[in-house]
């Protein structure tokens, strides 16, 4: 520190991979620092205090001796291979803080920020860890600067004193300076003798503890084997579920989506409108053949009910629809240009009211289940017992309720929505296709087939990645969270790339499904278009081979619903998979709905005492 200039000189912090090691000390210009708030990994014990150093088994049991760990690590059943969960959960706050310590006594760094390290323990561990750690062989050659309330006990040995009062330097110098100057208390001064002499002591003690320690300790430093590892085991791995999403599920699902008035409005809405989409297309014909005949460019063509029933190929179930007065109105009577296209913009005014009533009903409706299912699972996440919290990621519960409850918000209900409707899309196309050619029919049954094998290839692969994009996404939000959490810690130690690059590699993990489920999509519409083509080459073949059953007007909208199917059967597989997709967010939701364990209730009827 430079007084004159009121600045404080430190070493330059580098990333920890470009260090150079002293090779007289083994030192590193690098600094290392012990929050008083502990930041520990969610991690084993061995991986905390490494902190992703070499392991030196000897220096790594003599930084466990010093910071008095023998015991702790003698009782856990894993040793140091035991999991300690998210900042530290399954330790004590003496325990975490020296855990800390020892990540810092067992770094390389030249230069060690202790801030108020032995706060949380008790006397006689604060002095065994004042004498060994802080003061100890392996701080020889450091320079450390330790915060701390116990004066007493870390006046002593101190090379230089900052006295702080009220955020303030009230003043500094070394011990005998201060003393002199009668700057330290008097009741601190006369316990500097007793804290040595009770130091020795205790130092002697846990000295011998350490010693009839030492076989378990080094039993538990050498945790590598696979019983170890699995003992120590806290986190317990995210799940998924294999093979096609369970109609349980869906009726879950459809529990909170409404009742039965809910679904027969939809499904009300939903043929009337694909009804009335093929009753436009069967109006421009009839308009554009009452404009043919009244062009007279031809005498044979009529649009009467009867002869549309002939060029039909003979529909014959058709005939007391087209035999009412109504239809003897529309289809026999001569009209002007404006009433077809009154009726033509009716159709489209009924259409696009039929459409909008089942989208907006679909989209609330999917609002509504979103919100119940996330008021259930919010109740069941705050009923659950202890262990649960202390087993499960903190990731891993946002991610439920991040992306998951997004995927069910917001893309569920309008792709399920989107699905129906191309199917019945497709169904009409064929229908009519096949009656306006009915040889077609027996084609369709074989395209059917081809589609399904296609679609099930493409849904089974796409299924699983979704999956295994779900479970790769907590890691991201677990790393991130604890990252940020211990940011200063991390950036003391200069290890800002590991931690930087740990995130891109989940990140990467979390997005190579994506590009998967890509390429199985290309693979789908590669498949769907040459399927769509044979559909459109067999509806132009049979409406050349049924040239002499049905006019020009019929076989326009046979080749215009052919070619439209080829887009309503890809947007079909792909919605489908879609919602089968999103279908593991709720499975996923309801994992935990019902598997979560539960604290017992509050209240117990019939344990109450009797009044």
């Amino acid at each position: 520190m430079d007084l004159l200039s009121g600045t404080i000189h430190m070493p330059c912090l580098k990333p920890r991979d470009q260090l150079q090691i002293d090779p007289q000390t083994g030192l590193t210009d690098s600094v290392a620092y012990c929050d008083q708030t502990p930041w520990l990994l969610n991690a084993t014990i061995r991986d905390n205090i490494l902190f992703a150093s070499p392991f030196n088994r000897q220096r790594y049991n003599s930084v466990i001796s010093a910071c008095g760990l023998t015991r702790d690590l003698a009782i856990l059943g894993a040793g140091d291979q035991t999991e300690i969960g998210e900042k530290g959960i399954t330790l004590s706050g003496g325990q975490k803080q020296r855990v800390s310590l020892a990540r810092a006594l067992y770094s390389n760094s030249k230069f060690v920020l202790l801030d108020d390290c032995l706060s949380a323990v008790d006397s006689q561990t604060a002095v065994h860890v004042y004498e060994n750690a802080v003061c100890g062989e392996l701080m020889a050659g450091r320079t450390v600067v330790l915060v701390s309330h116990n004066v007493a006990l870390c006046l002593k040995k101190a090379g230089f004193v900052v006295v702080m009062e009220n955020g303030r330097v009230k003043c500094q110098g070394t011990v005998e300076e201060l003393v002199a100057k009668k700057e330290i208390d008097e009741e601190v001064v006369a316990s500097l003798n007793a804290t040595g002499d009770s130091s020795s002591s205790l130092s002697s003690f846990h000295s011998k503890s350490a010693g009839a320690h030492n076989e378990s300790t080094d039993v538990a430093s050498d945790g590598d084997d696979e019983d170890a590892v699995n003992k120590g085991k806290l986190m317990e791995e995210e799940t998924k579920r294999e093979g096609a999403v369970s109609w349980n599920v869906y009726k879950s699902y459809f529990k909170y989506f409404g009742d039965t008035s809910t679904f027969t409005i939809l499904v009300v809405s939903l043929i009337g409108a694909e009804l009335v989409f093929v009753l436009q297309s069967w109006w421009l014909r009839v308009w554009s053949v009452t404009e043919y005949q009244r062009l007279d460019y031809s005498t044979t063509l009529t649009a009467s009910s009867s002869a549309i029933l002939a060029q039909a190929g003979g529909i014959h179930w058709f005939k007391p629809v087209f035999d009412t007065p109504i239809a003897a109105f529309f289809f026999e009577e001569e009209h002007s240009t404006i009433f077809y296209v009154t009726v033509y913009s009716l159709i489209g005014l009924a259409y696009s009211l039929m459409s909008s009533i089942r989208v907006l009903y679909a989209y609330f409706a999917g609002l509504d289940a979103s919100k119940s299912m996330f008021e259930v699972l919010l109740w069941k996440v705050l009923g659950a017992n202890l262990r649960f919290f202390d087993s499960t990621p903190v990731g891993r519960i946002m991610n439920r309720f991040s992306k998951d409850i997004e995927q069910v918000d917001e893309l569920l209900a309008p792709y399920a929505e989107a699905f129906l409707t191309n199917s019945v899309s497709c169904i009409s196309i064929i229908c009519v296709i096949s009656v306006i050619t009915p040889a077609f029919i027996l084609f369709a049954i074989f395209i059917g087939i081809v589609y399904y094998c296609v679609g099930v290839l493409y849904l089974n692969l796409s299924r699983d990645l979704k999956r295994y994009e779900s479970i790769s996404r907590s890691p991201i939000v677990q790393h991130f969270t604890e990252t940020l959490a211990g940011i200063t810690t991390i950036r003391a130690y200069g290890d800002e790339r590991r931690f930087l690059i740990g995130n891109m590699k989940r990140v990467d993990e979390c997005n190579r499904p994506y590009f998967y489920v890509e390429l199985n999509a290309r693979w789908l519409s590669f498949r769907t278009n040459l399927i769509g083509a044979m559909i459109i080459f067999l509806s132009s073949a049979l409406a050349v081979a049924y040239s002499d059953k049905i006019d020009s007007g019929l076989a326009g909208i046979s080749l215009s619903f052919a070619i439209s199917f080829n887009q309503n059967a890809v947007f079909l597989l792909n919605n489908y998979s879609n919602v089968e997709i999103n279908m593991n967010s709720v499975e996923r939701i309801e994992e935990y709905v019902e598997e979560i364990p539960q604290e017992p209730p509050a209240v117990i009827p019939e344990t109450e005492p009797k009044s």
